[in-house]
């Protein structure tokens, strides 16, 4: 796996040197001064409609363009000739034309050079520089950014040359040359600390200082950059800007062995790029978060957040991120004995190497295509004043046709020799791969033996069917592990004149989540049997401390301290008084009512964690009413991926589906729940446990 990239952020501006309004109203009011506007006006004001047009009509944009350009030239009114083009040429970079783009951004270049107007010649500049940018090409964006801030400076505007360091400082840093970087970084946040210390756009600078120290690996100047990049962020609450403290911060974390702080910066980065609906930002905290149980040795937790990023990295075609994501894949299955998987996984990795490398072949192509486009702009551009240099754009084009041809021819031959590299060394690890398999089947059905041994045992301190019916009649339980044990578990036990029943959801699955399991198990049990608990808050806060010591939560940092612990939801129904009492740690408890979800919050307590000293758990008395449906469950149903889109379920139709099935008889319910989760996952592999109880009181 390569190291961690940090993310960097860029403020694009300067894009034309007018500042239109973006309000409609005044687009309609233009048309109306267009009837009447003559001569120069009537130049500024098509210019005016072809820039308000560029995005949602970009055809009628191009249209306004050439008809400012055309009567500019008719005038000669210089100003207009540059706008015109220019203009034309934002219309052609909002669509992704970027050849066409640049010849009319040159076009225009040239006449600002003749008037000599700063303001025109930065905002000239500094486009160029941006389509460079999104081509790729960051060495031609750096050299259209340095020219730009040279004439940003002498327009005397502060702020706008300190935001054009921060553009020159982030492509440095895409260079590979942070030194230089961190001096234009530096330089833009004195600017913007001197006019105002918390300007919003100060976590720009405070993140892309602190990405330049973890590149160069001075991760003290780092953190205390991201600390104030955070700290803006807070301050204007800014989710995508607190993505990337907390993604950074927990990286930081990470390498001073703080692995319990690090794992909760990045679980609350990804949850926040949830919020952002950010995909790049998702696959990338992914992509951290798996490289860090990877490097921790903890393989499930590593395979799960990289298959989650894998999702979203196909989905942006983030081929860069799928190249790391397919060789950790392999490793983990490689490393847990997964054979088959682990093939599987290589060979989707040579496939996404394969697509980089026609990817860089295809922006080698795009650059001499570049430079053969600007080359015949510039040519054009000068045919308006000399029409002989008509011989020189031939030569030129097919020296740079020559150079193509062979450049391709070149890259063909490298490619032949590449694929056959790729195919021998497939062959020798193939034959490896099939040397180890067969040692390591005979292992593997030794230890899927034993798992399934364990099952039987897991089964055993589950209550029965008979049990169940018989403290509540009308009930159902949908209960579907991961693998073949669970971290799931639900529980049902009666105390007198209380009926007591929960669902427990262990972090992890598989074995981990088994073992923890049994010890949740266990300690309820002495919570009823021993001490006489009947009321969940007690029970949840005796489960909380009693969890804490026994996987000693205060050695985290030590390999025998673990870090886990479960969320609950637990139930304690009195019949004679009609009264449900609730508690939960996270999980939360649904009452269906005629037609009506009811749901009752959780804390947000983690059972293990040990705070319920400080924060005492909420217990909930509800008077029920004949025929409400409670219901518990753990996260594992919503969270699954599936349907047309690879995506969660999420909660919402999971409550839609509980609604529509409420008027069915108790197994018909559960025929439905268990058809409802099949038909949304599909092909798709299941990501967690999955428990719902439901009882009719």
């Amino acid at each position: 796996m390569k190291r961690f990239p940090y993310s960097l952020f860029i403020v694009v501006f300067l894009v034309s040197v007018n500042c239109f309004s973006q309000d409609k109203r005044k687009a309609d009011s233009l048309l109306t001064v267009l009837k009447t506007a003559e001569d120069t006006q009537r130049v500024v004001v098509l210019g005016e409609l072809s820039y308000y047009n560029r995005i949602n009509e970009p055809d009628m944009a191009l249209k306004y363009a050439d008809q400012s350009i055309q009567l500019a030239d008719q005038i000669h009114y210089e100003n207009g000739r540059f706008n015109g083009r220019m203009q034309k040429g934002l219309v052609f970079y909002s669509t992704g034309k970027y050849d066409s783009a640049l010849k009319y951004f040159e076009a225009s270049r040239v006449i600002a050079e003749k008037i000599n107007d700063p303001s025109q010649l930065a905002a000239i500049y500094s486009n160029i520089g941006n389509v460079y940018g999104d081509m790729g090409q960051n060495k031609k964006c750096l050299e259209y950014y340095l020219k730009g801030d040279e004439y940003t400076k002498k327009m005397g505007q502060p702020v706008k040359a300190a935001y054009m360091e921060v553009n020159i400082g982030t492509i440095y840093s895409a260079l590979g040359q942070h030194d230089s970087a961190l001096v234009f970084y530096e330089s833009a946040l004195a600017t913007l600390k001197g006019i105002d210390p918390n300007d919003e756009k100060l976590y720009i600078v405070y993140g892309n200082i602190g990405a330049s120290h973890m590149e160069m690996g001075d991760t003290v100047k780092a953190e205390a950059a991201f600390i104030q990049s955070h700290r803006i962020a807070l301050m204007y609450d800014n989710k995508r800007a607190l993505a990337s403290s907390y993604d950074h911060l927990g990286i930081i974390e990470f390498s001073k062995g703080n692995r319990d702080t690090a794992f909760a910066y990045l679980r609350k980065s990804l949850e926040l790029c949830y919020i952002t609906e950010s995909r790049q930002a998702i696959s990338e905290v992914c992509a951290h978060m798996g490289e860090l149980f990877y490097t921790s040795g903890q393989y499930d937790s590593a395979s799960f957040y990289w298959s989650k990023g894998v999702v979203f990295a196909e989905e942006i075609k983030d081929y860069y991120q799928l190249d790391d994501y397919y060789l950790g894949l392999s490793k983990v299955f490689e490393a847990t004995g997964k054979i088959d998987s682990a093939l599987f996984y290589y060979k989707k990795l040579q496939a996404v190497k394969d697509t980089l490398f026609n990817l860089n072949k295809s922006n080698i192509v795009g650059e001499m295509r570049t430079q053969m486009e600007n080359e015949r702009g510039q040519k054009e551009i000068e045919l308006l004043k000399e029409q002989d240099e008509k011989k020189n754009i031939i030569l030129y084009s097919s020296i740079a046709f020559g150079i193509l041809i062979l450049l391709l021819g070149i890259l063909a031959f490298n490619r032949y020799l590449v694929k056959k590299r790729s195919a021998m060394l497939l062959e020798k690890q193939n034959s490896e791969i099939q040397e180890q398999k067969e040692i390591i089947e005979e292992k593997n059905k030794d230890i899927t033996d034993s798992i399934r041994y364990a099952k039987r045992i897991q089964n055993a301190i589950l209550p029965a069917n008979e049990k169940i019916h018989e403290l509540f009649p009308q009930s159902w339980c949908y209960f579907l592990p991961k693998d073949i044990v669970s971290g799931d578990f639900y529980w049902f036990e009666n105390e007198g004149d209380y009926k007591l029943f929960g669902v427990v959801d262990c972090t992890g699955h598989g074995v981990p989540g088994a073992l923890l399991s049994v010890v949740g198990h266990n300690i309820l049990g002495k919570a009823l049997t021993d001490l006489k608990m009947i009321m969940p808050d007690k029970i949840l806060a005796f489960l909380d401390e009693e969890i804490h010591k026994t996987l000693r939560h205060k050695d985290a940092h030590e390999e025998s301290g673990i870090q886990d612990g479960m969320d609950v939801s637990l139930c304690c129904y009195h019949e004679k008084s009609g009264t449900v009492y609730y508690a939960g740690a996270f999980n939360p408890m649904y009452i269906v009512r005629q037609g009506e979800l009811l749901e009752f919050k959780a804390d947000k307590v983690l059972i293990g964690s040990g705070d319920s000293k400080n924060k005492p758990f909420k217990l909930h008395e509800v008077k029920v009413e004949k025929g409400d449906q409670i219901i518990l469950f753990s996260d594992g149903f919503a969270d699954q991926f599936g349907g047309p889109f690879g995506k969660k379920l999420k909660y919402k139709p999971f409550q839609q589906m509980l609604l529509s099935i409420q008027f069915k008889n108790m197994d018909d319910q559960l025929a439905s729940v268990k058809n409802s989760f099949e038909e949304w996952k599909k092909d798709f592999d299941q990501v967690d446990d999955v428990c719902v109880v439901a009882v009719k009181v």
